[in-house]
């Protein structure tokens, strides 16, 4: 396969990858051809510029078959037949090459052209026909002196069978079966790994003129599968790779990608010049000491916990050194000395503590104990028979505590770090509450409701992930959902639903200076009495409140929470109405007259959408935009039974748990001072600490990240 063959095929399977890197259903399949061929292309060695779908079908039709080998061109039909040499060239090309056989193609292409005015035919044509004839140096008739053949260095045939076996050797931890196969030539390995990183970036390089944004979000759809990488254990990448790899193929081409050796061959990157005299030095001591012990020697002198460094590191230092046990100078001492199985000193402390290990029912603790107490009475054989713990082990120990005393022996354990993990699962924490606060029939999905198996199914098509229905259970459970409990509204019925939550999070995050974006709900009616809640009670003691209780009056209140600068402001009333909304905006307005836009979000409640309202917001806009005073008044609406968007519902809830629950306030002017009162100690916080600090009730930045609001997710603050 030459270099043009290879690029179309190349080419080709870049386009078709999308197509058969999955098993897609026809449907499916059909779509993706069509997008595909919408577009146009820098076609290799032709000047076409499209694709049909019925091209791109068969070309996928064809990798299935037989793999990339089948993406290659086919040959012409006449191949072999040579249109440009007639039969009076093709007799002057003979004569001229039995003349002098070791002419080379070039020498008869300057000869025909002296003798007809041009050159009739490409010198890859003429080579062909020579080697048709058997006119080329390696078929010369015997007599002629000729170049020492090559043929030796390649490989003949190689079978099924060989070929099966062949594809394992590079998985495989031996490096000399590695080798093996790469002198055979087995697949091309540079070039196979080339072709694999080509197939992962062509949606980043086939287009020209990609957007940053659509550049990085197809990055990152990339990095987000697995992939079975051609020669390595590895099965994801990074979108840093990806870009790196680009980088290499805008630069240089598909060579590029081809994987580059190592600059510091040879040398040990891990092994400074203190830590190679310290290895020869131990060496020296016992030259029996495996490369294993080695390394845990380096590790307990060090005092850290690892020194990322492999035995087999090691080996091959020594090797280099010329320390193995092979190589030992003559007159080393055939046993390994002593002294390290020798404890120095064992201090009064030391030792009760020991004495009291011995005692324990801790088996773990008793076995280091019996391994010091006992080792300037029985040698280490016998010891480790005892305590039922290799040699190893018990040489760990002793240096240990000769180091460290009594606390190498019981080091305190590393603290857990959830990291990439716990990332992973807040990832997909949030996609599957998005999936069900949209609905089954948002993702064409015939139920009315949720559960487990049809969340699982849409998880997986969404975003190519495994995900089981055991797994969807857990998460929703550890979010605080259940499928049982009426009271709360798990998805939204608005078929909008997913458009009306891109415009507002499109909305709230690209905010224009002087622009404001306000979340707006009605709190109420609270009644004025004694409530429930937690408190701190004697054992002995029951908790109760009255069910009946005299009427005190109640209160209603509507708020609204700047997702700026995180301030809420408040007014109070007798209902939820119209009137109320207007009254509340009208001070929005007054307090933020040199803002250019306010947006307003709240949910589908019928006074949040009266024609009223509608008539008096249109009507005072044009009395705004004719005075040019003021900020405008913009509606960015939710979508139906979807309240666990709107953000201030988790500040009212904070509210609740602060100054309502466990309160028995005697009216109603004293139970909205304590509301007030605690607004105006949350909005002085803020402005004090416009970073999130702590973990008080308001401390938590809900616009920092804007996957929390897809996915419904501020309940629990």
């Amino acid at each position: 396969m030459d270099a043009k063959t290879q690029q179309i095929a190349r080419f080709r399977y870049g386009l078709i990858r999308p197509l058969v890197l999955e098993a897609l259903p026809r449907g499916e399949l059909t779509r993706r051809a069509e997008e595909i061929a919408s577009r146009h292309y820098d076609i290799p060695v032709s000047k076409r510029h499209a694709v049909s779908v019925d091209t791109l079908l068969k070309w996928a039709r064809r990798y299935r078959n037989g793999g990339s080998d089948a993406l290659v061109p086919k040959p012409r039909k006449d191949r072999g037949q040579y249109r440009v040499i007639t039969a009076q060239i093709a007799d002057q090309i003979e004569r001229l090459k039995r003349e002098d056989p070791h002419w080379t193609g070039a020498t008869l292409l300057r000869e025909l052209a002296l003798s007809s005015g041009k050159a009739p035919v490409s010198a890859a044509t003429l080579y062909r026909y020579l080697r048709q004839l058997g006119l080329t140096a390696q078929k010369l008739p015997p007599g002629i002196p000729v170049h020492p053949l090559r043929n030796k260095w390649h490989t003949n045939f190689i079978c099924d069978e060989d070929r099966e076996v062949l594809t394992q050797w590079p998985r495989s931890n031996d490096k000399s079966l590695w080798q093996k196969v790469t002198v055979l030539g087995h697949g091309n390995l540079p070039a196979k790994i080339a072709l694999f990183r080509y197939g992962l970036i062509v949606p980043l390089v086939l287009e020209t003129g990609l957007s940053p944004g659509e550049f990085a979000r197809r990055a990152r759809v990339i990095a987000s599968r697995e992939y079975d990488f051609p020669y390595s254990n590895r099965t994801s990448i990074s979108v840093e790779t990806l870009r790196e790899w680009v980088h290499r193929y805008r630069q240089g081409g598909f060579d590029g990608l081809v994987p580059k050796p190592r600059n510091d061959r040879g040398r040990y990157r891990v092994i400074t010049a203190q830590i190679a005299d310290q290895i020869e030095r131990l060496k020296r001591e016992d030259p029996y000491g495996s490369g294993a012990a080695l390394v845990r020697e380096l590790t307990l002198s060090s005092g850290q916990d690892s020194l990322g460094m492999s035995a087999s590191t090691v080996y091959r230092f020594l090797k280099q050194r010329g320390l193995t046990a092979q190589k030992m100078p003559p007159g080393t001492p055939l046993q390994p000395l002593r002294n390290r199985w020798r404890i120095e000193f064992i201090s009064d402390e030391d030792r009760k503590v020991l004495t009291q290990w011995r005692r324990s029912k801790d088996k773990n603790l008793w076995q280091k104990a019996v391994t010091v107490l006992e080792n300037g009475k029985l040698p280490p054989e016998e010891i480790a028979q005892k305590v039922e713990r290799p040699l190893d082990c018990l040489r760990d120990w002793i240096k240990a505590f000769n180091s460290h005393g009594i606390a190498g022996l019981n080091p305190p354990r590393k603290p857990r770090s959830l990291g990439k993990w716990q990332a992973t699962f807040d990832q997909k924490r949030r996609r599957i509450l998005e999936i069900l606060h949209a609905g089954p029939r948002s993702y064409q999905i015939n139920r009315s409701n949720w559960n487990h198996s049809s969340l699982a199914l849409t998880y997986r098509r969404e975003y190519g992930e495994a995900m089981s229905p055991s797994t969807v259970s857990r998460i929703i459970r550890k979010s605080g959902y259940t499928m049982k409990k009426a009271r709360r509204v798990l998805c939204s019925p608005d078929p909008e639903y997913r458009e009306k939550v891109d415009l507002l999070l499109h909305t709230l995050q690209n905010l224009k200076p002087g622009e404001l974006f306000f979340f707006v709900d009605e709190l109420g009616p609270l009644r004025v009495k004694r409530y429930g809640g937690r408190a701190f009670v004697p054992k002995t003691q029951s908790y109760a409140i009255p069910q009946k209780q005299k009427d005190r009056g109640s209160i209603t209140l509507a708020g609204a929470l700047n997702a700026v600068t995180n301030q809420v402001t408040w007014v109070y009333g007798h209902s939820k109405d119209t009137s109320r909304m207007i009254e509340l905006i009208e001070v929005l307005f007054n307090q933020h007259t040199s803002a250019s836009t306010l947006y307003i979000t709240w949910d589908a409640a019928s006074w949040h959408r009266s024609t009223p309202l509608l008539e008096w917001l249109d009507t005072f806009n044009r009395e705004t935009a004719s005075s040019k005073e003021g900020p405008l008044i913009h509606f960015v609406p939710l979508p139906a039974s979807s309240q666990f968007l709107d953000v201030i519902e988790a500040v009212f809830s904070g509210m609740k748990k602060a100054v309502i629950h466990h309160s028995d306030y005697r009216s109603e002017q004293e139970m909205k001072i304590a509301i007030s009162r605690h607004f105006l100690e949350r909005n002085q916080y803020f402005l004090s600490n416009p970073r999130r600090a702590g973990k008080k009730i308001w401390d938590i930045d809900f616009f920092a990240d804007s996957e929390v609001i897809r996915a419904g997710d501020c309940r629990k603050w």
